[in-house]
């Protein structure tokens, strides 16, 4: 339950992507090949992820939060296995 009420603005090499996200949701996006810096944007404690990204492959990340005082999250992003990834999803739904 660790930061159930918050939305998510994720922020692909800096520009914002729509919609937010939130508690169990997911979105889609095709990007380009290369170099991808990912973060949340809470005004919290938002960690990058770092990847590169290869053509004509799938990748699957997951944003996880941890409190740490009132009011103050860390939100991390990391890539996730197709297979756990799959398993996940069944349980959210998409963001619009």
């Amino acid at each position: 339950m660790t930061g159930a009420a918050v939305s998510y603005q994720v922020v692909l090499n800096n520009v914002r992507i729509s919609p937010k996200l939130s508690n169990q949701s997911y979105l889609v996006k095709e990007i380009d090949p290369g170099e991808i810096f990912l973060f949340t944007d809470t005004q919290n404690i938002d960690r990058v992820l770092k990847f590169t990204v290869e053509a004509g492959k799938t990748y699957f990340v997951s944003i996880s939060s941890k409190n740490y005082a009132a009011m103050v999250f860390e939100h991390t992003a990391y890539l996730v296995d197709k297979g756990l990834a799959i398993e996940e999803l069944k349980k959210c739904k998409l963001a619009l």
